[in-house]
Order: C-alpha cells, then sequence, then structure tokens
C-alpha cells in the first residue's frame, strides 16, 4: 500500500470537507462563487447565504422537454449593519438581484435533473456572479 499517496488524498479530502462547512471568503467581484445549501459567501460588505431550492422543475438531462422548466434558489443577504433579507432567483429567467448596491445573478445551478433520481436537497450547489449594481 502506498502510504505517502494514501496520506495527501485524505489530507486533500479533509481540507476540501473542511472547506464547504466554513463560511468562504470572495473578495474579488465578478468572480463566480460556488455555494452549498446553507453555506455562506462574504463579498465585500455583502453576505450572500444559499438556503436552498424551493422549487425544481427543470427539464431532466434524460428527458425531450417541450419547457427548460424552472428551478428557485433562495438567497439570504446582509450587509454588515443591516437585517437579512430574502431575495430568490430563478434559472428559466436569468434575471439578477439587487442589494445594497450589488447585483446578484445564478449562473449555474447543479446538479442537473434526471427522471429517475430526486436530487438530495444538500447535493444542490449554486454558482452566483455578483458585481457592483449598474
Amino acid at each position: 500500500m502506498n502510504w505517502p499517496a494514501l496520506l495527501l488524498t485524505f489530507g486533500s479530502l479533509f481540507a476540501v470537507a473542511c472547506g464547504r462547512s466554513s463560511m468562504m471568503d470572495s473578495s474579488a467581484l465578478t468572480q463566480p462563487t460556488e455555494l452549498a445549501p446553507g453555506q455562506t459567501a462574504q463579498v465585500g460588505s455583502l453576505r450572500i447565504t444559499f438556503t436552498g431550492v424551493t422549487g425544481d422543475s427543470r427539464c431532466p438531462v434524460d428527458v425531450v422537454c417541450v419547457w427548460e422548466g424552472d428551478a428557485v434558489v433562495r438567497l439570504s443577504l446582509r450587509q454588515s449593519s443591516g437585517d437579512p433579507e430574502t431575495r430568490e432567483l430563478h434559472t428559466a429567467d436569468g434575471r439578477a438581484v439587487t442589494f445594497g448596491g450589488f447585483s446578484i445573478a445564478l449562473v449555474r445551478l447543479d446538479p442537473a435533473p434526471r427522471s429517475t433520481q430526486p436530487i438530495p436537497p444538500a447535493s444542490y450547489r449554486l454558482v452566483v456572479r455578483v458585481s457592483p449594481e449598474s
């Protein structure tokens, strides 16, 4: 057995797992940020928490659909000195939400649905892009 390789692999997995449970610091605006449900990213004075997916009717990748469907993603947004507010993003319309001088756009919601497998809520990953509001 190759113990150094095994320890390196375990250490890498441990670092990734620990990073998922803590707050991410995404200080660079416009860089895509990936969040798991319950995870928070700090972008400047803005805290974004991905609270979950409230509905997912996206067309499964293994089915031919007439309409692409839509998934609704719920975010909790907070500036350093204010109360949190809830906003929703939709995969179907591509519109960003604004809050405190920032624009938050949905880049991607993973995983893509399959007709034979429901997506466990904890398995979702949201990719958002934060930019100054224009």
